[in-house]
């Protein structure tokens, strides 16, 4: 008895990692669909792949963004609706909810609407600092709404971010050297020679690393 208890208690997982492969594969293969900009495919895909797996929120997502790209902002915020019924912290649904309610607002519920945004939003970043897209519609809801302040913060983060992420392709680009991959290595210290710039940082130890480099 306790051996068919045993065989019964296998046979349950491995079938549910079946029904997982199949649900990733339709997911992947909207997502191939959505980056194409066939959004009629995409969505049969994300659809079949939710009816495999309710659960799989980030079909929903994909959902959403396909309807708010139809402006179809209605069904659009029904897919972020039941992504936050089921998880409230969905850092994904949350940033496109905030997105929603800002383009689809008319001049009665603009107000409105933008106070839920900027919840939405803070929430984003406090989930995830690193949330660029996050905190640029966040900092430009502030503007709009003259407060100056609160947006100079956001916009000042997102620079500091940005200079993580110079500071990131430089040290790709020494690793990419290091692995004799020197085109790959040339294109991240351009990329990270052209950020700093854009954001006039201090490019002193860029160059410097760029010397060695080139040597």
């Amino acid at each position: 008895m306790r051996k068919m208890i045993f065989f019964v208690c296998l046979i349950i997982p491995f079938s549910c990692m079946n029904n997982e492969n199949e649900v990733l594969k339709l997911y992947l293969k909207g997502n191939e669909y959505f980056y194409k900009k066939d959004l009629s495919n995409a969505r049969e895909y994300f659809e079949q792949a939710i009816k495999k797996d309710s659960s799989f929120l980030n079909a929903y997502l994909m959902l959403s963004k396909i309807y708010y790209y139809q402006k179809n902002f209605a069904n659009a915020k029904e897919q972020i609706d039941t992504i936050l019924d089921k998880n409230p912290d969905h850092v994904g649904a949350l940033y496109w909810n905030a997105r929603i309610l800002v383009i689809s607002a008319d001049a009665k519920h603009k107000k409105k609407n933008d106070a839920e945004a900027i919840e939405c939003l803070k929430k984003v970043v406090e989930l995830d600092g690193h949330h660029i897209p996050g905190r640029a519609l966040l900092a430009l809801i502030y503007e709009k709404n003259e407060k100056f302040k609160e947006a100079l913060y956001e916009y000042q983060m997102i620079i500091q971010e940005e200079e993580t992420i110079v500071t990131a392709r430089a040290n790709l680009g020494i690793l990419y050297h290091r692995l004799g991959l020197k085109d790959k290595s040339s294109d991240e210290m351009n990329r990270a020679m052209s950020i700093a710039d854009t954001l006039d940082i201090d490019k002193s130890n860029l160059n410097i690393i760029k010397r060695e480099m080139e040597k």
